[in-house]
């Protein structure tokens, strides 16, 4: 559904992925999309926790959380891990002795499948739906892939989970379009890693990662290999009367031989396209662009010695 085939300054579409979703083997709801989500960028989450968050954890845990991270490759290889049930018609899966009902269950090799119960990814709350969050989402898989690695201790996998998922929270942040529930969120993960973006609402969602990672460009002096992104800023603008775009202003991380320059000359444009149903907005899908500013200009000029000032103050 995602269309990543991009030209520089080009516009992209990417379609939003609805709540409502087929059966067995496919979510398609908020919490299923988050979930997907963190599947598909989990190695960020852990080289960010172990890296700059390393002493968070014991000696154990790193070693853990590298095993799972290194073995991540062979879990993709299972293009169905990931497979999506009810609990009330799948008991024989969820339900444990003493009728203890699982999230999720899984084997004990790597690349065995995850089943996740359906019936507890949302809760009602003062007569509103709560879905899993991403951070959840998290949490959930570190717990289960840890399975994959012959640990059988639930407080330990609950712990580590818990522990990768508090520090993605920490950093992850949200900007809701005024008056609607349209959103995005992103978290950076430093110079080292891709910032992880998402845009929804209460109804659909679309993981933008791969698009803007696509999208980047270093500039020539800066170097020629784009090694990692920030969202530095971020904000909706007003495009006319009635509607509204996101602009997200980046560091862009450059490699040039041995060295890694920073450069603030790309924003991530998001043009959210949405209808309405029942006098309530909800997502379609988006057009992006990536947007330069011209080095040489006053505003670039400064604009580049901000970032650089941003950077030290952050070493």
């Amino acid at each position: 559904m995602i269309k990543l085939f991009i030209l520089v300054l080009g516009i992209s579409n990417v379609m939003a992925f609805s709540l409502r979703g087929d059966g067995v083997g496919n979510g398609g709801g908020i919490a299923e999309n988050n979930i997907v989500f963190a599947y598909q960028n989990l190695a960020s989450y852990i080289d960010y926790a172990t890296f700059e968050k390393n002493n968070d954890f014991d000696s154990q845990e790193i070693n853990l959380l590298t095993l799972i991270r290194a073995n991540l490759p062979n879990e993709y290889r299972n293009k169905r891990q990931l497979v999506f049930l009810s609990g009330r018609k799948h008991p024989n899966i969820f339900i444990y002795p003493f009728n203890q009902v699982r999230l999720a269950v899984t084997g004990s090799k790597v690349g065995s499948v995850i089943y996740i119960n359906t019936d507890l990814l949302y809760t009602k709350e003062q007569n509103r739906i709560k879905a899993l969050s991403i951070t959840q989402a998290v949490s959930m898989l570190i717990h289960e892939m840890g399975h994959h690695h012959n640990v059988h201790d639930e407080l330990v996998l609950n712990t580590l989970g818990a522990k990768v998922a508090k520090i993605s929270a920490m950093d992850i942040e949200k900007r809701t379009l005024r008056g609607t529930q349209v959103y995005f969120k992103f978290i950076n993960f430093g110079k080292n890693g891709f910032a992880n973006l998402i845009i929804g609402d209460q109804v659909n969602s679309v993981d933008l990662t791969k698009d803007l990672k696509a999208q980047l460009r270093c500039p020539n002096h800066y170097g020629d290999e784009v090694v990692g992104v920030e969202v530095w800023q971020a904000g909706w603008t007003k495009r006319n009367h009635h509607s509204w775009y996101s602009v997200l202003e980046l560091i862009t991380y450059c490699k040039n031989e041995n060295r890694v320059n920073a450069y603030s000359g790309n924003e991530y444009l998001i043009f959210p396209s949405y209808h309405f149903n029942q006098g309530r907005i909800e997502l379609n899908g988006a057009n992006t662009q990536i947007r330069q500013c011209n080095p040489t200009t006053s505003n670039c000029m400064a604009k580049q010695q901000e970032v650089e000032t941003y950077i030290e103050n952050k070493l």
